[in-house]
């Protein structure tokens, strides 16, 4: 027979402590792989949602993302802790009971207060009707000095619901009162997208200040009224107000602001800071049926190959989108699902 050595085939063994010692090894050795495993794909996940979120935030905030071997910086940044954003914690207005509008008094001190309105930097409009106040105001400046005061504005009342369900009509209708003034432009959107400058491309927030000011002429027209009439007894009776139909469903940034960061979905949404500014305000929902406003949607906002087969399957699409999202999810969750919205087909409004 050949030989084997010292150790022999027949002569190897296994004591029951080089088992247990055995086992031992095999189950850390398990162990360790495990924890490799995990800590590589936490660093890949790290790295994989940074990238993505980076390419999100260019997308959202339509900026310039300057490539530089692996890594990308933004070649401008946008500041959602701004102050100006910060509605909850603003101070109310003492509104002046002597008008049924929400409005007060301030001290007028430039001649110009308009210089910097992003609103009529692309409303003719707009840009009009501040030309003709500013000369309103200079007057009231050269007459007296004591006359420095302004009237200013909040709308009473807000036309909410979703598009295609006869808002301008309705608004039209409303604005023939003769106790209703309103402003030039009926849209302005700026809970929904005007502060947090999705209107103007987040090249820059565009003020309260500025959203006032649409109002001013409302608010003069309001003060030189009430002035000249005898009876006081009750509150001046004109009001105004605006037809932003988005303020009913339109909040995409809401993840952006202090107060809803950490949340899977929105803590606080448009009634939010618009209640807390204007805790009196009237809301008028305007709705349509459900089929008929969703295909008169989609034949006035889609821009592709328009048919009913089209229409179907982005409606059967979108719905199982949703549908499949609500078993997992919150109802909630799924419909301020930003990244969710951009997946149902695109240039179908999927709200």
């Amino acid at each position: 027979m050949m030989s084997h050595g010292p150790c022999k085939r027949s002569d190897w063994k296994y004591s029951p402590l080089d088992a247990r010692r055995l086992i031992k090894l095999n189950i850390c050795m398990s162990y360790a792989f495990l924890c490799l495993l995990t800590v590589i794909f936490v660093l890949v996940s790290i790295l994989y949602h940074s990238t993505d979120s980076f390419r999100k935030q260019c997308l959202r905030l339509n900026i310039l993302c300057i490539q530089n071997g692996h890594n990308s910086i933004p070649a401008r940044t946008f500041m959602w802790n701004d102050t100006r954003l910060d509605i909850l914690n603003m101070e109310q207005f003492h509104f002046d009971t002597r008008f049924k509008n929400p409005c007060w008094f301030e001290t007028l001190i430039s001649p110009d207060p308009y210089q910097r309105n992003i609103y009529s930097s692309y409303s003719r409009a707009v840009k009009r009707m501040l030309e003709k106040m500013t000369l309103l105001w200079r007057e009231r400046l050269s007459k007296n000095v004591s006359s420095s005061y302004r009237l200013r504005c909040l709308p009473y009342f807000y036309i909410i619901g979703q598009p295609k369900c006869g808002s301008t009509d309705l608004f039209w209708r409303i604005s023939r009162h003769p106790d209703v003034v309103t402003p030039p432009i009926k849209e302005l959107h700026w809970w929904s997208r005007g502060r947090q400058g999705r209107r103007v491309g987040y090249s820059d927030l565009i003020p309260l200040g500025d959203y006032i000011d649409i109002f001013d002429k409302v608010a003069f027209l309001m003060e030189s009224h009430n002035s000249s009439r005898e009876s006081r007894s009750r509150p001046f009776p004109l009001i105004t107000g605006e037809a932003s139909v988005s303020l009913f469903w339109d909040n995409p940034d809401w993840y952006n602001y202090p107060e809803n960061q950490h949340f899977l979905e929105p803590k606080y949404t448009n009634p939010d800071y618009i209640h807390h500014l204007l805790p009196d305000v009237k809301l008028i929902l305007i709705v349509r049926n459900p089929s008929d406003r969703l295909y008169s949607d989609y034949l006035y906002f889609h821009e592709a190959n328009k048919s009913a087969e089209d229409f179907h399957n982005s409606v059967v699409q979108t719905t199982n989108l949703y549908s499949n999202c609500s078993r997992i999810r919150s109802v909630r969750e799924c419909i301020y699902d930003e990244q969710l919205a951009i997946t149902a087909k695109p240039g179908f409004l999927s709200y």
